[in-house]
Protein backbone atom coordinates (compact mmCIF):
# COMPACT_ATOMS: atom_id res chain seq x y z
CA UNK A 1 0.00 0.00 0.00
CA UNK A 2 1.45 3.45 -0.79
CA UNK A 3 2.01 6.31 1.38
CA UNK A 4 -0.58 8.61 1.52
CA UNK A 5 -0.03 12.03 2.03
CA UNK A 6 -3.17 14.30 3.64
CA UNK A 7 -1.36 17.71 3.70
CA UNK A 8 -3.40 18.88 0.89
CA UNK A 9 -6.45 17.52 2.25
CA UNK A 10 -9.17 20.26 1.84
CA UNK A 11 -10.08 22.02 5.44
CA UNK A 12 -13.95 20.28 4.82
CA UNK A 13 -12.86 16.49 5.55
CA UNK A 14 -11.49 15.47 8.77
CA UNK A 15 -8.05 14.48 8.67
CA UNK A 16 -8.47 11.48 10.97
CA UNK A 17 -11.35 10.39 9.03
CA UNK A 18 -9.07 10.41 5.61
CA UNK A 19 -6.62 8.56 7.65
CA UNK A 20 -9.41 5.96 9.24
CA UNK A 21 -10.51 6.11 5.32
CA UNK A 22 -6.97 5.21 4.20
CA UNK A 23 -6.58 2.27 7.42
CA UNK A 24 -10.59 0.83 6.61
CA UNK A 25 -9.77 0.44 2.74
CA UNK A 26 -6.26 -1.35 3.49
CA UNK A 27 -7.91 -4.07 5.84
CA UNK A 28 -9.69 -4.96 2.58
CA UNK A 29 -8.95 -7.55 -0.04
CA UNK A 30 -5.63 -6.42 -1.65
CA UNK A 31 -7.10 -5.40 -4.97
CA UNK A 32 -9.49 -2.31 -3.28
CA UNK A 33 -6.48 -1.43 -1.27
CA UNK A 34 -5.49 2.70 -2.05
CA UNK A 35 -2.23 1.75 -4.19
CA UNK A 36 -2.03 6.07 -5.19
CA UNK A 37 -2.00 9.61 -3.41
CA UNK A 38 -4.38 9.88 -7.06
CA UNK A 39 -7.00 7.18 -6.21
CA UNK A 40 -7.24 8.74 -2.71
CA UNK A 41 -7.78 12.19 -4.03
CA UNK A 42 -10.02 11.06 -6.22
CA UNK A 43 -12.35 9.48 -3.40
CA UNK A 44 -11.52 13.04 -1.46
CA UNK A 45 -12.99 14.90 -4.54
CA UNK A 46 -16.21 12.99 -4.35
CA UNK A 47 -16.71 13.11 -0.89
CA UNK A 48 -16.39 17.18 -1.28
CA UNK A 49 -19.82 16.73 -3.21
CA UNK A 50 -21.51 15.33 -0.02
CA UNK A 51 -23.53 18.38 -0.78
CA UNK A 52 -25.27 16.68 -3.23
CA UNK A 53 -26.92 14.51 -0.52
CA UNK A 54 -27.57 16.45 2.03
CA UNK A 55 -24.37 15.27 4.13
CA UNK A 56 -20.70 16.94 5.08
CA UNK A 57 -17.96 15.59 3.39
CA UNK A 58 -16.87 13.89 6.79
CA UNK A 59 -20.50 12.37 7.29
CA UNK A 60 -20.10 10.97 3.59
CA UNK A 61 -16.91 9.38 4.18
CA UNK A 62 -17.94 7.50 7.29
CA UNK A 63 -21.72 6.35 5.64
CA UNK A 64 -19.83 4.81 3.10
CA UNK A 65 -17.66 3.13 5.73
CA UNK A 66 -20.39 2.14 7.70
CA UNK A 67 -22.27 0.74 4.67
CA UNK A 68 -19.11 -1.40 4.33
CA UNK A 69 -18.93 0.08 0.49
CA UNK A 70 -15.73 0.13 -1.11
CA UNK A 71 -15.86 3.48 -1.96
CA UNK A 72 -17.70 6.73 -2.49
CA UNK A 73 -20.47 6.79 -4.42
CA UNK A 74 -22.69 10.06 -4.73
CA UNK A 75 -25.45 8.01 -6.37
CA UNK A 76 -25.48 4.79 -4.43
CA UNK A 77 -25.55 7.57 -0.92
CA UNK A 78 -29.09 9.44 -2.75
CA UNK A 79 -30.27 5.83 -3.68
CA UNK A 80 -29.41 4.78 0.13
CA UNK A 81 -31.33 7.96 1.72
CA UNK A 82 -34.14 7.83 -0.44
CA UNK A 83 -34.97 4.15 0.24
CA UNK A 84 -34.72 4.23 4.24
CA UNK A 85 -36.60 7.88 4.28
CA UNK A 86 -39.74 5.70 1.96
CA UNK A 87 -39.38 3.04 4.80
CA UNK A 88 -39.43 5.02 7.59
CA UNK A 89 -42.40 7.28 6.31
CA UNK A 90 -44.04 4.29 5.18
CA UNK A 91 -44.55 2.46 8.65
CA UNK A 92 -46.35 4.25 11.47
CA UNK A 93 -47.63 2.53 14.96
CA UNK A 94 -51.03 2.57 16.21
CA UNK A 95 -52.05 4.36 18.89
CA UNK A 96 -53.52 1.62 20.37
CA UNK A 97 -50.68 -0.84 21.17
CA UNK A 98 -48.21 -0.23 19.38
CA UNK A 99 -48.48 -2.13 16.47
CA UNK A 100 -46.56 -1.30 12.85
CA UNK A 101 -49.20 -0.42 9.91
CA UNK A 102 -48.29 0.53 6.75
CA UNK A 103 -49.60 4.28 6.05
CA UNK A 104 -50.27 3.61 2.25
CA UNK A 105 -53.25 0.97 3.24
CA UNK A 106 -56.21 2.13 1.48
CA UNK A 107 -59.06 2.70 3.78
CA UNK A 108 -61.21 0.16 1.76
CA UNK A 109 -58.75 -2.15 2.36
CA UNK A 110 -58.76 -1.86 6.64
CA UNK A 111 -61.21 -4.05 8.32
CA UNK A 112 -64.26 -1.98 9.35
CA UNK A 113 -63.57 -2.17 13.39
CA UNK A 114 -59.78 -0.33 12.49
CA UNK A 115 -61.76 2.04 10.32
CA UNK A 116 -64.13 2.83 13.04
CA UNK A 117 -61.74 3.01 15.33
CA UNK A 118 -59.41 4.91 13.62
CA UNK A 119 -58.32 8.16 15.47
CA UNK A 120 -54.88 9.15 13.46
CA UNK A 121 -56.85 12.07 11.87
CA UNK A 122 -57.00 13.75 15.52
CA UNK A 123 -53.43 13.71 15.77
Amino acid sequence: MAKIDLTGLDICIDKEIAQEFIQYRGAMEKKYHLKTQGQFDRQMKKALKAHEVGMSPTDLIEWTMDKNWVGINITYTATALSREMQAITEVAYKPDGGRVINQSTRTRDMPIQQQLADKSWAN
